[in-house]
């Protein structure tokens, strides 16, 4: 029987601080392709590559409600 682990509410933020944007690199690759995972690109998301393309540096949003 399998058991799940709970896992602190420490360790999921500091997973998510791990987190970084891609680099212009890995961005530009992701526009010539034009898709992630089978799904074409949002326009929103296309303006975030090329941003990043471009050597933007990364912005750090509010934190949506949900």
């Amino acid at each position: 029987m399998a058991r799940f682990q709970m896992v602190p509410k420490w360790d999921l933020e500091a997973k998510m601080k791990k987190m970084v944007a891609p680099s212009p690199a890995k961005a530009r690759e992701i526009l010539r392709h034009g898709e992630v995972k089978g799904h074409p690109l949002t326009e929103p998301q296309k303006d975030y590559f090329g941003s990043r393309a471009g050597g933007a540096p990364v912005k750090k949003g509010k934190k949506r409600a949900g």
